[in-house]
């Protein structure tokens, strides 16, 4: 049993050894390779029925997993296919410098030939950011990739498409530029310079505190040295419809109440119909009351508001019905 553990022991440390150089490498496994083997094929099957999607996304990953010249050249010439030729072009030109290296003539023709092929189609933008734009810590960002000053003012090939360029800079609102990209294609971005930060002052008007028992609301400010006229116009309104309504349910009351009396002279021996509208009479003769002593109450603070003593100075009013076993109003304030 000893002599098995040791062999196993000595198994497992040799493959060990033989593995560690090459992960340490980063080289692709037995497993990656076979990967990126099922993902050519099916790549070169997609583009072929002219799945162009799915074979760049099978040649792209099957790349990764195991890098090699054909693949990268299949790469390319599926983006190119697909229209995106600064891509392609990018990507013609590594596998052209592999393909030397390699020493794979036929690579080498084909990637020769894709590349002058893409001359006439490439599209390029230059961005340019003056020295007035050019603000401390001030960065470029086209689709999210940094663009480095060095590269600022220098020719930059783009797929076409819509694409961002982002600008930014510590203390300055930061801005954001859609570029419109046609085939075949030269143009500039010229970068404005970015407006500062405004710096917002802290309030100095203490923080109110609202009761736990209510929620306190905040009245529009008044101009100062004299009261708000839409108070005074809009109690004169309420007491004007208080009045109104006082007086439609006053002449109920009174209606109702000569009914009654015709119908039964004496309350005490009423019949049961008789009794409700009397009931009835007594209920809208409290209501008219009560509009009317909160017409009256309104219309008089409406006109002392407006035209009173002291209309010249703020101040704050309430005036409202109070509902209970006899109806009323209620008003205040302080002047």
């Amino acid at each position: 049993m000893r002599s098995s553990r040791r062999e196993l022991l000595a198994v497992a440390l040799a493959t060990a050894s033989a593995l560690g150089p090459q992960l340490a490498r980063g080289e692709p496994t037995p497993a990656d390779r076979a990967r990126a083997t099922a993902l050519f094929e099916r790549g070169r099957l997609d583009l072929a029925r002219g799945a162009l999607t799915e074979a760049c996304a099978a040649f792209a990953e099957s790349q990764r997993l195991d890098p090699a010249g054909g693949t990268l050249l299949n790469l390319a010439l599926c983006h190119e296919r697909q229209g995106r030729f600064a891509t392609a072009a990018r990507e013609f030109r590594e596998a052209l410098s592999q393909a030397r290296r390699d020493k794979k003539k036929s690579r080498v023709d084909a990637a020769e030939t894709h590349l002058a092929a893409l001359a006439a189609k490439l599209s390029r933008v230059t961005i340019r950011v003056p020295e007035a734009a050019r603000a401390p810590g001030l960065s470029v960002s086209l689709d999210g990739a940094p663009v480095s000053p060095s590269a600022w003012g220098e020719p930059l090939e783009l797929d076409p498409g819509e694409h961002v360029v982002r600008v930014t800079a510590p203390s300055r609102v930061a801005r954001e530029v859609a570029v419109r990209v046609d085939a075949a294609t030269t143009q500039t971005l010229e970068i404005a310079p970015l407006d500062p930060l405004l710096e917002v002052a802290p309030s100095s008007t203490p923080p109110v505190a609202a009761s736990s028992s209510a929620t306190a609301a905040t009245a529009p400010p008044t101009p100062s040295g004299g009261r708000a006229p839409l108070v005074g116009w809009a109690s004169l309104g309420l007491g004007a419809a208080s009045l109104a309504v006082g007086g439609a349910l006053g002449l109920r009351a009174i209606s109702t109440r000569g009914d009654v009396e015709r119908g039964c002279p004496d309350l005490s021996r009423c019949t049961a119909p008789l009794a409700a509208k009397n009931d009835a009479a007594v209920r809208a003769a409290d209501r008219a009351t009560a509009a009317f002593a909160l017409g009256a109450v309104a219309t008089t603070f409406g006109a002392l508001w407006l035209w009173g003593p002291g209309a010249r100075r703020s101040g704050r009013a309430w005036v409202a019905p109070v509902i209970s076993h006899t109806p009323g109003v209620a008003a205040g304030g302080t002047f």
